[in-house]
């Protein structure tokens, strides 16, 4: 069993928490946006309260909003 100075096991502490005050936390992925546009009729007119539906083709996940004015 190796002898090991007071001195040692500070200076190996304070290593240790150093390296975790530095290491880069793991973040997980998180996706967020925003769709932003006009929706128009034939005529060029805006219209509100227009269905829209938006899919993440990847994961296979619709939602359905309605415009706002």
């Amino acid at each position: 069993m190796p002898i090991r100075s007071p001195r040692l096991q500070t200076l190996s502490a304070l290593l240790t928490l150093l390296a975790l005050a530095v290491a880069t936390p793991l973040w997980a992925q998180k996706d967020a946006g925003a769709i932003v546009g006009l929706v128009r009729d034939a005529s060029g007119a805006v219209v509100t309260g227009a269905k829209v539906t938006v899919t993440d083709v990847d994961h296979g996940i619709q939602l359905t909003l309605s415009t706002n004015q």
